[in-house]
């Protein structure tokens, strides 16, 4: 699955830590602002596969719950509490970019006008800015949270700095 956001670990406490995500994919949807995405987004670096490719926890949160586990609705709705003490939008005003938009901001950022009326030159253009958008990942929308954990142990596999590629919802 490609990544829909990409994250940042800005910063950490004892029991919380502050994450930067980026939408990386028009299909991202808006920022999630739930404990769910909390859990799903922490536990995506609590774990790996082995050499016969069975899951293996790397982390006490990911003894603690599986990838299957995580991924389940019911089963996050009966345990995020065991796990993630809160979540917090500390910038609240960055939308996301659907498809439609970010062809519009393309668009607008090279001067077309109607988008049914392109040349073969301008729809060229307007493609490869379009690629190129997702490409830079400075260009794309963020939004910074702050997330609580109910055990300082939930954050051991994290430190500042860290980023990788997410598909948590």
């Amino acid at each position: 699955m490609a990544a829909l956001w990409n994250v940042q670990i800005l910063d950490k406490g004892p029991a919380w830590l502050t994450v930067e995500v980026r939408q990386a994919h028009p299909d991202a949807g808006e920022f999630p602002a739930s404990r769910a995405f909390a859990l799903r987004l922490l536990h995506e670096q609590a774990w790996e596969l082995d050499a016969s490719f069975h899951y293996r926890a790397t982390s006490p949160l990911g003894q603690a719950c599986d990838s299957k586990q995580v991924l389940d609705e019911d089963w996050v709705s009966a345990n995020v509490d065991r796990f993630i003490a809160g979540i917090t939008a500390q910038d609240t005003s960055t939308t996301t970019l659907d498809e439609a938009a970010a062809e519009r901001l393309v668009a607008d950022r090279l001067g077309l006008g109607d988008l049914g009326q392109l040349t073969d030159d301008e729809k060229r253009r307007l493609d490869d800015a379009y690629n190129q958008l997702w490409k830079d990942p400075s260009r794309l929308p963020a939004r910074r949270y702050r997330f609580e954990v109910t055990d300082p142990a939930f954050l051991a596999h994290l430190a500042p700095g860290a980023r990788w590629g997410s598909a948590a919802f």
